[in-house]
């Protein structure tokens, strides 16, 4: 099925007009043989889009359009050309091999900086955590009349105790 589409598309351009060189022309020709559908493709593209045109009235184009086409054409392609161009230059200036080893570890270098930077700060975190839960357990001091010597007690000495 892929093939026939890709001989339909041959058919309605190259073949039609009878711009197709001859060892194409064969392989299209031998496949029309072998496919009905294709065949029949065929012979509807000539009944309905070659033959209105056979025998319509040839006009002359005046000269001054055809000049305004082939400025637009030339026009366009001088623009295509032009951003052609600028993205080249600019996909070439990015692409120094020669500095693709300083540019890769230079990226590893923050990388690796990133995070070392990260697990610091996770580390002092941590230890502020366990300052402050320590500092919880040990520096509350409360003064209970039930004790004895009338002795502060923290609250791990309440737990233990």
């Amino acid at each position: 099925m892929d093939n026939c589409k890709k001989y339909k598309d041959l058919i309605l351009t190259n073949y039609i007009d009878g711009e197709m060189d001859t060892e194409m022309k064969q392989q299209v020709d031998s496949h029309l043989l072998v496919c009905p559908n294709c065949r029949r493709f065929a012979e509807e593209v000539n009944h309905f889009l070659v033959a209105s045109f056979k025998n319509a009235v040839r006009k002359n184009v005046p000269e001054h359009l055809w000049l305004l086409v082939k400025e637009n054409i030339e026009k366009e392609n001088r623009l295509n050309e032009k951003a052609g161009n600028f993205i080249h230059r600019l996909m070439e200036s990015l692409s120094f091999p020669a500095l693709a080893p300083v540019l890769g570890s230079f990226v590893l270098l923050i990388l690796v900086g990133s995070l070392i930077f990260y697990n610091q700060q996770m580390k002092q975190g941590k230890e502020k955590e366990q300052v402050e839960y320590l500092v919880y357990l040990l520096g509350a001091t409360e003064v209970s009349p039930e004790t004895e010597n009338n002795v502060p007690e923290t609250p791990i000495e309440k737990y233990f105790l």
